[in-house]
């Protein structure tokens, strides 16, 4: 069975709920080697750890739970590194307080301190198997928006930069931003 199926198993009201685990234990193992790797680059950490493995089985736990919520037109790799990034987020929240100096909180995971800054993050957590659909999104618009979006997500660069390099404001910016993230989102869930 391919993924497909197996989450239709999963979703079917007329399966078993042995069935549905069943098909859900398949997709934990085709997947869960992808997911613990993924967390283990963004915590630096090996795969046996007590913390990456608690964070996979929660987002395994979360995605059986939302499956409902899944759109077929995403690979599922892809919507359950997503979640996996939502509970290292929660996993933070939640946890921040132990770190009693940002060093420690820094040594806990490098590549984690921007997660909270959701504008620099914007970029980090499109899914690789989405770029070439935000690529092509991005391509279509006019010329001003385009600039704006690439220097953005693909160069990184801040609003203040992306308004001097561009001679316009950073209120223009930021609503051709918010503008284009809404036609993208429009476009992504129909």
């Amino acid at each position: 069975m391919d993924e497909q199926q197996l989450i239709l198993a999963i979703r079917s009201q007329g399966c078993s709920e042995n069935t549905k685990q069943q098909a859900f234990t398949v997709l934990y193992q085709k997947f869960q080697p992808k997911v613990t790797a993924y967390l283990c680059h963004l915590l630096h950490r090996k795969p046996d750890d007590t913390i990456v493995t608690d964070l996979v089985a929660e987002s395994f736990t979360k995605a059986f739970l939302k499956i409902g919520s899944y759109k077929e037109q995403f690979p599922y790799l892809c919507w359950q590194k997503q979640i996996a990034l939502n509970c290292l987020r929660d996993y933070f929240r939640k946890h921040k307080r132990e770190h009693s100096t940002y060093a420690e909180y820094n040594e806990e995971s490098k590549s984690i301190r921007n997660l909270q800054d959701n504008t620099s993050a914007d970029s980090g957590i499109i899914c690789k198997e989405n770029i070439r659909i935000v690529k092509k999104h991005i391509s279509s618009l006019p010329e001003k928006h385009r600039k704006v979006m690439e220097l953005r997500f693909f160069r990184n660069e801040s609003y203040s930069s992306i308004a001097t390099l561009l001679h316009t404001n950073c209120g223009t910016v930021s609503s051709i931003i918010l503008r284009c993230r809404a036609q993208l989102k429009m476009k992504l869930n129909p």
